[in-house]
């Protein structure tokens, strides 16, 4: 176990990366159940010496506002996930369903059970729950798989991000391109219709 004065600066270490709190949860699952209103009361403390950094930063009180719910709903996702169970599941759903961190805390937790040893074939429900994908993003991923199938049988290399170039040829009258226009055209419309979809679900 970490000892208690050191939590300050395990909790600011791990704030202070490049990607602030990508790993908290998992430093605070190696600490001991007795250390943890200590670790709360120290995060507390950390968002309110990030308040004194927003003067030094663009769009200071947005981007530290940002870090901030980050570090509050890692912290609650911690909490959640020491429970463990079928309960602590159903938290899940309830607490980050409509998060943009559903997926990422869904497989973590599925890591925890897995761990603990659960059975095998609860979690499998468990999973499906968890990674189910809506048919029009299935339908768009296999139009976009289709498409790279139909470039390789077609002798055509796949360089969509050429498409524009491909097309000022063409004016010029530069043949053996349309089908390559075709497939590219298609191609990014499928790719931004998937984006959009993505970022439809994202709050």
């Amino acid at each position: 176990p970490v000892p208690v004065k050191l939590i300050p600066k395990v909790v600011r270490t791990v704030v202070e990366k490049a990607s602030p709190q990508t790993f908290l949860e998992e430093t605070l699952m190696c600490l001991s159940e007795e250390l943890n209103d200590n670790v709360r009361l120290y995060i507390e403390n950390w968002k309110e010496q990030l308040d004194n950094l927003v003067g030094y930063l663009d769009n200071g009180e947005e981007v530290i506002s940002k870090l901030k719910i980050e570090l509050s709903t890692r912290y609650e996702f911690w909490e959640l996930i020491k429970e463990g169970g079928q309960t602590s599941f159903q938290k899940l759903q309830v607490t980050f369903k409509q998060s943009r961190y559903y997926t990422e805390f869904g497989c973590k937790y599925i890591r925890r059970l897995l761990d603990k040893g659960f059975d095998i074939n609860q979690i499998n429900e468990l999973l499906k729950q968890i990674v189910e994908t809506p048919s029009e993003f299935s339908k768009a991923v296999n139009d976009i798989k289709d498409l790279k199938l139909l470039a390789i049988s077609s002798d055509i290399g796949w360089n969509p991000e050429k498409l524009e170039e491909l097309i000022i040829q063409r004016e010029k009258k530069i043949v053996g391109h349309e089908n390559a226009i075709e497939l590219f055209n298609k191609y990014l419309k499928a790719h931004d219709d998937l984006v959009a979809m993505y970022s439809a679900l994202i709050p």
